[in-house]
């Protein structure tokens, strides 16, 4: 098996090339792309024996080109991951540790939520809210005699990231209007 191969030095050259692969293939934010960034540098430094701090600037520099090009938009990445998760029947929870995970902190990532409110010329982006049937589970869905079955389904809604009093209430239903109604 071979070894993996060594890497280049750190260049404003080689930092374009690796933005733009990585963003060929995957949205990010500007956070999260400098923490990539890093970790090459820092791999670099190790091998080539060189400061990483040096490299620093030539990272900043290249984030500020691409989100002077728009190639960078936290604004706009943190609405299409909200809606995206969201639509998934992810809990707010569950959407602020994917936003804080990729470099959009608590205070920035209310921020850059999607509004809930609509005007004329603003169609709302904001997606539904997630509800526990989104995640497959609900009234019904456990089964009332199995604990096993219970335990599971509180499992999966806890994962993902509805609250232990809400997960019970939904599981421990008897049907959909017994629910909305209590």
């Amino acid at each position: 098996m071979k070894g993996r191969r060594p890497p280049p030095p750190i260049s404003a050259a080689y930092l374009q090339r690796v933005t733009a692969w990585y963003l060929e293939r995957w949205a990010t934010s500007g956070n999260h792309l400098r923490r990539l960034l890093m970790t090459r540098v820092k791999r670099s430094a190790a091998h080539h024996g060189t400061d990483p701090d040096e490299a620093v600037p030539l990272v900043d520099a290249e984030i500020a080109r691409l989100e002077a090009a728009g190639l960078l938009d936290d604004a706009q990445y943190a609405a299409d991951k909200v809606r995206a998760l969201r639509r998934r029947g992810a809990s707010a929870a569950k959407v602020r540790a994917t936003l804080s995970a990729k470099g959009l902190g608590a205070e920035g990532s209310r921020r850059r939520w999607p509004s809930r409110t609509r005007t004329a010329t603003t169609p709302s982006c904001a997606p539904p809210r997630p509800t526990p049937a989104a995640t497959g589970s609900g009234p019904g869905a456990a089964g009332a005699d199995d604990p096993d079955k219970r335990r599971k389904e509180l499992g999966k809604l806890g994962r993902a990231g509805f609250p232990f009093d809400v997960a019970r209430k939904v599981v421990d239903a008897e049907d959909p209007e017994a629910l909305e109604a209590g």
